[in-house]
């Protein structure tokens, strides 16, 4: 999976952690982060413009934070997913906790799942 950057940038790695009978029992996931919209234009200086520049750029911080926090919550995933993987290492790993496909796609399911995975 590719991880893009606003300068247009692809990075591309993958890290597979086999058995001695090469069996794959962990695949390092590439997490793509946020692309985040520019902030808006500070007006020129009318009252109503003002007041729709603040309130655009109340909008803009909630949507970074909400994009940021999603971001953070699927590291944490990914992080406690290869904590579990290699405590159990010996043991049957469901698929998708080995490959990391697919992904949590919201924070309530990456909290669900690092739940799971801690237990």
């Amino acid at each position: 999976m590719p991880a893009s950057t606003t300068g247009g940038m692809a990075t591309e790695f993958a890290i597979d952690v086999r058995k001695k009978d090469g069996s794959l029992f962990y695949h390092e996931a590439t997490i793509k982060s946020p692309e985040l919209p520019a902030p808006p234009q500070f007006p020129d200086g009318c009252v109503n413009c003002i007041d729709k520049y603040k309130a655009d750029l109340d909008f803009w911080v909630a949507y970074c934070k909400k994009e940021a926090d999603l971001f953070k919550a699927i590291h944490d995933y990914h992080s406690a997913r290869t904590d579990y993987c290699m405590k159990h290492r010996n043991d049957e790993i469901d698929e998708k906790y080995i490959t990391g496909e697919p992904s949590p796609q919201t924070i309530e399911e990456a909290k669900k799942e690092i739940t799971k995975l801690r237990r």
